[in-house]
C-alpha cells in the first residue's frame, strides 16, 4: 500500500466482507468525515440490535474497501480530498 498501513489493516485482511467488525471498533473517534465515523455515530444513537449489526457489517465492508483501493495506490484521504473540492 502507498499510504501508511492503519493499526486495524492484519485484523480486516482476516475478516469476510460481509462479517461484523469488533464491537470495540464502534468506540473510536469520529468526527464524520469518513464513512466508519458515520457509521459509528449511528451504532452509538440507537438501540436497536440489528441496527448495530449492520453497522458493524457496513464498517467492515467501508474498510475493506479501503484495503482495495490502497492496493491500488489510492486511499481516503486523496479521495476524501478529490470530492471535497469546490
Amino acid at each position: 500500500m502507498n499510504m501508511k498501513e492503519p493499526k486495524w489493516l492484519d485484523l480486516y485482511m482476516g475478516l469476510d466482507f460481509d462479517e461484523p467488525c469488533p464491537e470495540e471498533h464502534m468506540f473510536g473517534k469520529h468526527d464524520g468525515k469518513y464513512i466508519c465515523h458515520v457509521l459509528r455515530q449511528i451504532y452509538k444513537k440507537t438501540d436497536d440490535p440489528e441496527i448495530k449489526l449492520k453497522c458493524r457489517i457496513a464498517t467492515t465492508m467501508a474498510r475493506k474497501m479501503t484495503i482495495k483501493l490502497g492496493g491500488f495506490g489510492v486511499g481516503w484521504p486523496e479521495l476524501y480530498a478529490l470530492v471535497s473540492k469546490k
